[in-house]
């Protein structure tokens, strides 16, 4: 797995673990969690121009009420193979987002590869803030990332400040538009827009996106469609 791969696998990792309101397709997280004791899953896939494939399941649960765990993977296909990720999360609030206010929180968590050894480790702040009844509300994420990847027989780390600023906006009582920027403080960030569509209110979501990383040319443009299963038992 090359460096822009562990690069691009860990800002996809942010997608975990969302409440039913905001949930996938956001890269930037929100401070809010999975209903107290129940569980959600978020399955998506991811096309781009090269025709690269890439699977992701990733369910997670809320048994405490204030602490959610995701424990899920992916699969990448590309022309050459594919490579896959093992992703392990947590999460906790250090106040729960209110209508007309807002929240804060703390995720950290960790990749590992099916096969290799490129890994990586991760800690984030998300912040919700919610404007006119929930019709409006921005997201911003705060982070450190430690990839860790084979290097002349060695493993070599090095570690980036991460951030994400996003907003969602409520067309309709279940359809909402979303557009987002995520990147670290080295390479140029990848800028993501999609909608998302409650067919079932507060059990099934689907969601389309489209996105680009401007640290690489248009062949690199990326799309999405994924559901999400909520308040399972």
């Amino acid at each position: 797995m090359t460096i822009r791969m562990v690069r691009f696998t860990v800002f996809l990792l942010y997608l975990v673990c969302h409440a039913a309101w905001a949930g996938r397709p956001f890269l930037t997280d929100d401070a809010a969690l999975a209903a107290p004791q129940t569980c959600q899953v978020e399955a998506w896939m991811q096309l781009n121009a090269h025709h690269h494939q890439d699977f992701w399941v990733l369910p997670a649960c809320n048994p405490t009420g204030n602490f959610e765990f995701t424990a899920g993977f992916n699969q990448l296909q590309t022309q050459n193979g594919h490579v896959g990720n093992y992703v392990l999360q947590g999460k906790t609030l250090f106040r729960e987002m209110q209508t007309n206010s807002w929240g804060m929180g703390v995720a950290f968590g960790t990749t590992r590869p099916r096969h290799g050894a490129a890994s990586a480790n991760f800690i984030y702040l998300p912040y919700s803030l919610s404007f006119a009844d929930d019709a409006l509300i921005v997201h911003a994420n705060l982070g450190w990332v430690e990839n860790r990847a084979p290097k002349n027989n060695h493993i070599s780390s090095f570690n980036r400040t991460t951030g994400g600023l996003g907003a969602e906006y409520r067309l309709a009582s279940r359809v909402t538009v979303f557009s987002e920027v995520f990147g670290d403080d080295v390479v140029r960030p990848i800028v993501h827009t999609g909608l998302n569509i409650q067919l079932i209110s507060n059990k099934l979501n689907l969601n389309m996106t489209g996105g680009r990383d401007l640290a690489m040319d248009a062949k690199h443009n990326f799309y999405s469609v994924g559901l999400n299963f909520y308040g399972l038992p």
